[in-house]
């Protein structure tokens, strides 16, 4: 996120997108993750919400990831 800063800040981007662009990317990085990790989302999942829950976003994970 910090390169994203600075990568903004060279090409003349004003503070306000530079935070946008930052944001952006966090939010990317951390999908890009789930979707890698799909086992262990769904295993947390089940820990925090219960079997059903797992089996629920189970069902939809390939409909909708």
């Amino acid at each position: 996120m910090e390169r994203t800063l600075q990568s903004a800040q060279n090409v003349g981007l004003e503070p306000k997108i530079k935070v946008q662009v930052a944001s952006t990317a966090a939010v990317k990085a951390a999908i890009k993750g789930l979707l890698k990790n799909k086992s262990k989302v769904f295993a947390l999942v089940e820990n925090i919400g219960g079997k059903s829950t797992r089996t629920a976003l189970e069902k939809r994970w390939d409909k909708f990831a």
